[in-house]
């Protein structure tokens, strides 16, 4: 539940700071606002990198915590059956 809500969290920050940026470049473009001297995004791309980096990485959690909570829940029973055999790691030899 919580790698959820972290990331509907950052998901909510990275929107918000793409429409920031998005309404800021809007209105340079439609030359209706100067263009900073200093940068038009400024640090907003950082932002926008490090949220989606951010991002990114909470997907994950959440895909692994999904995965555990599954593995935790699913019965020996069915789990032995599911899995398929793993190869063998000792080399065959043949004569």
């Amino acid at each position: 539940m919580r790698a959820s809500l972290h990331l509907d969290s950052v998901q909510s920050e990275l929107v918000d700071r793409c429409t920031w940026a998005a309404a800021d470049l809007t209105r340079v473009a439609a030359g209706t606002a100067a263009a900073n001297p200093l940068g038009i995004l400024q640090s907003s791309g950082s932002q926008i990198d490090i949220l989606a980096a951010r991002r990114a990485d909470a997907i994950t959690h959440l895909k692994s915590a999904l995965a555990a909570y599954q593995r935790a829940t699913t019965p020996q029973s069915q789990r032995a059956a599911s899995v398929p055999p793993f190869p063998s790691r000792t080399s065959r030899q043949t004569r």
